[in-house]
């Protein structure tokens, strides 16, 4: 059962590629998963094992592509956020790291079979994004209560975010 688990998402996306299962591969699936969360070094980090690890193994990345694509297009093709807690400078040269590293592995598998994954990768983040927004849209009508606690809590995250910024501001002026 637990093994099951493990590599349900990697039997779904083999059905898909009729990729053959791997250790390797279970790692990459698994770097994709953790490279969506904020820890900016434990993304930088595992940007650069793509990179080497696509230097390294030249065609043999093929199969490991389309995970490794996945972490890397979130952050390259990511919407800019005004407020970060590392700051946005960090943000850029993540951006960058993320923009460098899809570029190795370009040139490593090929353009034709790294435009391929990265369409794929492409397509299947915006039907996610689209279904996130279409289930926020109608949700207005199926659950108007959540609906307004998600209102709710959004105006007061920009009160808070406008405090903060008024702050520091005020700093910045107190500095001068």
């Amino acid at each position: 059962e637990f093994r099951r688990v493990l590599f349900r998402s990697e039997e779904e996306g083999e059905e898909r590629n009729k990729v053959p299962q791997s250790p390797l591969r279970f790692v990459v699936v698994r770097l994709s998963y953790l490279c969506r969360r904020e820890d900016l070094e434990r993304r930088r980090l595992i940007f650069m094992y793509y990179g080497a690890l696509a230097g390294m193994m030249k065609d043999g990345f093929i199969p490991f592509l389309e995970p490794a694509l996945s972490g890397l297009y979130r952050v390259a093709e990511a919407p800019r956020q005004m407020e970060q807690t590392e700051g946005p400078q960090d943000e850029e040269e993540l951006r960058q790291l993320a923009l460098d590293t899809m570029q190795v592995l370009r040139d490593s598998v090929g353009s034709t079979l790294y435009l391929k994954a990265y369409r794929e990768v492409k397509a299947s983040i915006d039907s996610l994004r689209s279904e996130r927004k279409r289930k926020r849209v109608t949700e207005v009508f199926t659950d108007p209560v959540r609906a307004a606690q998600r209102k709710l809590h959004k105006t007061e995250t920009k009160k808070v975010s406008r405090k903060k910024k008024n702050e520091k501001y005020r700093e910045l002026r107190h500095q001068a």
